[in-house]
């Protein structure tokens, strides 16, 4: 099963009280760009918090994410699943 590499996974927090941004772009092992991928934010016990599909570019972009510990899940049909804490 082929792997995801997350190419840039930029941490952009937004200088607000409340709200942070998480943005990135997925590509395969050959640096082409993962359209469609789905990218989910969860709590440290699995709970859904947010999530988006990334577009044609592969890009991505969560928005409004309040400060605390999370984990970002990725998953594309025909690649293994990955799972970052952040």
């Amino acid at each position: 099963m082929k792997r995801i590499i997350l190419s840039m996974l930029c941490l952009t927090a937004c200088i607000s009280l409340m709200a942070q941004n998480i943005s990135g772009k997925l590509v395969d092992e050959a640096q082409q760009p993962l359209p469609y991928a789905n990218v989910v934010l969860q709590t440290v016990d699995s709970a859904f918090v947010t999530g988006t599909t990334t577009g044609e570019k592969g890009e991505f972009k969560l928005q409004k994410i309040v400060a605390g510990d999370y984990r970002l899940a990725i998953s594309s049909i025909g690649y293994q699943s990955l799972y970052l804490s952040l």
